[in-house]
């Protein structure tokens, strides 16, 4: 007698199925935990032109509106560039934009606005004039707080404009970052809030026990007393406090000159003593 094992296909996808489905929703998962939301900061905040206005306002370029133009001229071949404060460090995800008779165009971020780094340089132009709708990705997140637009066109003597621009970035309301403080002996240290929203401003205070005194902060509150301000925060802060022992009181000794001042007004007022007990 033959035996032999016979596999049952159903059977077999029955068992696995519910494996699979289980990894599935747990990638799935995983992959919306670890994604960052993103919003337009860009959107009505101040704009600094850098070039003269002929249509529109520089404003148009960041006030939500795709049918609102911001035209710059300055003869055959035009620029337009501006710069927009996003009013706090943001971490960069990409840029949605619109430029208009537009040939070439660069971007590029500031944290403080004097020290710019290029981020972007178009490259990808179908031909005169070219007005789709751009989505830029950032392979490498980075922070910033300024980022200007510089475009362009040469020999066309038209107008060069901008119908939106928006900046892409991790939701500062949803980012928040830890800040903690330590104390050594002799006191106690904290920080309200904890975490904080990025761009976010904290009070962290030291409290001397009874017979201390603060002495100073190191880390993040370095060089401030015993109740620091931390404003701005885009990343983990930490800080420490130390103390000092209270030093004893010391019974203030008069000095020679004052041991005099002293003897004159005790003879003073025992020659007016005398006087008045003479009479």
């Amino acid at each position: 007698m033959r035996s032999s094992m016979l596999f049952d296909p159903k059977s077999i996808v029955r068992l696995v199925a519910p494996i699979l489905v289980a990894l599935g929703l747990l990638a799935a998962t995983a992959g919306l935990a670890s994604a960052q939301p993103t919003i337009n900061v860009a959107l009505n905040k101040p704009v600094t032109a850098e070039t003269n206005n002929v249509t529109g306002t520089p404003q148009d370029v960041v006030d939500g509106s795709y049918s609102t133009v911001w035209y710059s001229y300055q003869g055959s071949s035009s620029t337009i560039s501006f710069v927009v404060d996003l009013e706090g460090i943001v971490t960069v995800q990409g840029y949605r934009l619109q430029p208009l008779q537009t040939q070439d165009y660069t971007i590029f971020t500031s944290l403080d606005g004097t020290t710019w780094t290029q981020r972007y340089v178009e490259t990808d132009w179908l031909g005169w004039p070219d007005s789709r709708v751009r989505t830029l990705t950032v392979a490498s997140p980075y922070q910033a707080r300024y980022v200007r637009y510089v475009g362009k066109n040469f020999g066309q003597n038209a107008y060069v404009g901008v119908a939106e621009f928006e900046v892409l970035a991790e939701d500062p309301a949803q980012t928040t970052y830890p800040v903690t403080a330590t104390a050594g002996t002799g006191g106690t240290a904290s920080c309200t809030p904890n975490p904080v929203s990025s761009g976010g401003t904290v009070t962290c205070t030291a409290t001397p026990d009874a017979g201390f005194t603060f002495s100073a902060w190191t880390g993040a509150c370095a060089g401030q007393g015993a109740i620091c301000t931390l404003s701005n925060i885009t990343a983990v802060q930490s800080s420490a406090a130390t103390f000092a022992r209270g030093q004893p009181m010391v019974q203030a000794v008069p000095t020679l000159s004052e041991w005099g001042v002293i003897g004159i007004a005790l003879l003073l007022a025992g020659v007016t003593a005398l006087g008045l007990r003479r009479r």
